[in-house]
């Protein structure tokens, strides 16, 4: 038979499970012999090999590492299984029978949990490619596979039998559900039953895999009539949450929370009970749970609802009000050693996690009841907290008050709320404490960003630009470099009559930083002097003698240094506004070696597609032609190519479907 077919022309078994063993090494030439000569094994003779990887699998005496690697070939062997030539496809009929049978067995049989995880996976990939059931259809039973239900429901009902047992093969019909949740709705009485039964499992495993199947099931059921029948589970799922959240392994809450999140029919399936049930569990997880991956685990699936449907959520006052305080409350957990965060930079800090999500939720929330024009409720909430923390004396407090700030003022139409907010963040910018200093341009970023005309004009601009001025040599880099930032946004919007007074000392501050030999400082130095000289224009050409040179000096230093493209990009982004400024004849004798550092740049072997250098190059080369007129003729043949490139533009089908893709400014 198929199963005492392997000693027949394969490897040995002793030859078969040494090379097993050494597809688990180390050791790369071992490994790759072993590699060959399965493969060579797979292809010639596909039975053979894969009753013998049922075998090993089968021998509970082999170390753990051997069976493990037999599993996941297998699993190899077993998939594809629709493609003509894969090894599925070589063994036969009657060899597919016996393979479903047997991984049925191993599964049941299994004692060693770590092997069985890896026996379930095989059976719910096999399964998932097998089953095709159209989706009106409600069969009472899978014609592909008519033992593979039957025999995993009857494992989970069997309370005499190990509980990972039970739970493996309850998360293995999970995984099916993809496939089979027709059948599952057909047979409803006996689905309500096990997972009624599972729910109130004593066994945390279970009862976390039934929960998770729960919600696969719901996910996967597009009929709202045949996902009503599954309402009447709702609070047992809710107790199960709140059982399975006080375990003391976060294993099991996180790994249901993650399956809760919605998938398009969550909020429809919990109705009323989301205020009563749902919220109250999630909210008390997401405010209290010891751990903090679990509270915005928790967290994440409160606002996905709303996301999901922001109108229902919005007629329960208590959610955004519950989201609301959870979110204030990550906002404050904030570190308090001020020596390691100014040590960080912003690019390669350690994030403080729950703050960057609490802040990314009071957005989202903010987005979704904008949408559903209950933006005003939100904002009406969260004005008195803003103001509190904004004239507290804890740090955390107004660091959290301005972030409120940020995240919130996108969303604000009044002219005077929202020149109150930017009176409130300036009051902040010259805070003693650094990290209040950092958050406050952080706003001013967004500030302007959302709302350039009201706090550009006059009046506030002559206000915030000495503070930039100052900015640029914070005693903190930190907060220097985030000022830097904010300017890159909101000077380009501010009149250039406003800011001239402010450029010669803001352009002495930047020579300094562009002669130090950190990158990072002259990178930043150099994407300022690009926004003063791209509002300048003309007005600019007094600093092109001091300033070409370091740029020139600057390009020379790194135009081979893979690691500074950015760097390199900027310098040439900045030549051409000084090109543009100072006219033709003034740029003309240093045209020739910038072009040709521009052409080298951009020609340098195994550059990636999103190459910065390229696109601002191209950019650069524009302006400067711009600047040139005919003079810039002899510097465009190495350059056409590149242009060339760009103009290239790959087929594409359009049809109907691609038609509702494509908004009307494209």
């Amino acid at each position: 038979t198929f199963w005492h077919s392997s000693g027949k022309g394969t490897m040995a078994a002793l030859e078969f499970v040494e090379t097993l063993r050494l597809l688990a090494s180390n050791d790369n030439t071992s490994r790759n012999a072993a590699e060959h000569r399965f493969s060579d094994a797979r292809e010639q003779q596909p039975v053979s090999t894969v009753a013998a990887l049922f075998q090993v699998l089968s021998d509970q005496q082999l170390e753990e590492v051997v069976r493990k690697q037999a599993a996941v070939l297998l699993r190899q062997c077993l998939g594809k299984v629709r493609q003509d030539k894969s090894t599925w496809s070589q063994l036969g009929d009657q060899a597919h029978i016996e393979c479903k049978a047997k991984v049925l067995q191993l599964l049941e049989g299994e004692g060693n949990p770590s092997v069985r995880k890896q026996v379930r996976d095989i059976v719910q990939s096999l399964g998932n490619q097998l089953i095709d059931i159209a989706k009106k259809e409600r069969p009472q039973n899978i014609q592909a596979w008519p033992e593979l239900l039957p025999a995993l429901l009857r494992i989970v009902m069997d309370g005499s039998r190990d509980a990972s047992l039970r739970a493996d093969a309850i998360w293995t019909v999970k995984e099916l559900l993809t496939s089979v949740w027709q059948v599952m709705v057909a047979n409803h009485e006996q689905t309500l039953l096990v997972l009624r039964s599972c729910l109130a499992d004593q066994n945390v495993a279970v009862k976390t895999n039934a929960a998770g199947m729960l919600c696969e099931l719901i996910d996967n059921v597009d009929s709202k009539k045949d996902r009503d029948v599954f309402a009447v589970l709702v609070a047992d799922l809710c107790a199960a949450l709140e059982a399975i959240a006080e375990n003391s392994d976060n294993t099991y809450i996180d790994t249901l929370l993650q399956a809760m999140e919605p998938g398009g029919n969550t909020v429809e399936f919990y109705k009323d009970a989301l205020g009563s049930e749902l919220l109250p569990r999630l909210a008390r997880i997401a405010g209290s749970h010891v751990q903090n991956d679990t509270r915005r685990l928790a967290l994440e699936v409160i606002i996905s609802l709303g996301e999901e449907k922001p109108k229902t959520l919005a007629k329960l006052p208590a959610y955004i009000e519950q989201t609301l305080d959870i979110s204030v409350k990550f906002l404050l957990e904030l570190e308090d050693d001020l020596a390691e965060w100014a040590n960080q930079d912003d690019d390669e800090a350690d994030d403080e996690e729950q703050y960057k999500f609490g802040k990314e939720v009071v957005d989202r929330l903010c987005r979704q009841m904008d949408k559903v024009e209950r933006f005003p409720f939100v904002f009406d909430k969260l004005k008195p907290v803003m103001t509190t923390f904004l004239q507290s004396s804890d740090w955390k407090q107004v660091i959290a008050g301005v972030t409120i700030a940020a995240q919130t003022v996108e969303y604000v139409d009044e002219e005077e709320t929202i020149l109150q907010m930017a009176g409130a963040v300036l009051g902040v910018l010259q805070s003693s404490n650094p990290r209040i200093r950092h958050v406050a341009w952080t706003a001013v970023a967004q500030l302007a960003q959302d709302h350039s005309d009201m706090v550009t004009g006059e009046h506030l601009a002559g206000q915030l630009l000495p503070l930039f001025f100052a900015g640029i040599d914070d005693s903190y880099t930190r907060v220097s470099f985030r000022s830097m930032e904010a300017f890159f946004i909101y000077g380009q919007e501010v009149e250039r009559e406003v800011l001239e007074p402010f450029v010669p000392g803001m352009m002495e501050k930047l020579g300094l930083k562009l002669q130090t030999g950190d990158r990072t400082q002259q990178c930043k130095a150099i994407t300022y002097v690009a926004v003063l000289a791209g509002q300048m224009k003309d007005d600019f050409a007094n600093y092109y003698s001091s300033l070409m040179p370091m740029l020139k000096q600057i390009i020379q230093a790194i135009h081979r240094d893979p690691d500074q493209r950015s760097l390199l990009g900027k310098a040439f982004e900045c030549v051409s506004l000084l090109a543009r400024a100072v006219g033709s004849d003034g740029f003309r004798a240093d045209a020739e070696g910038i072009m040709q550092a521009m052409v080298q740049a951009a020609s340098m072997p195994n550059l990636p597609s999103n190459d910065p250098v390229k696109e601002y190059m191209m950019q650069a080369a524009q302006r400067i032609c711009w600047t040139m007129h005919a003079d810039f003729l002899p510097f465009l043949p190495p350059i056409l190519p590149g242009i060339l490139e760009k103009l290239t533009l790959a087929p594409k089908e359009f049809n109907e479907h691609s038609r509702n893709e494509v908004d009307d400014d494209e």
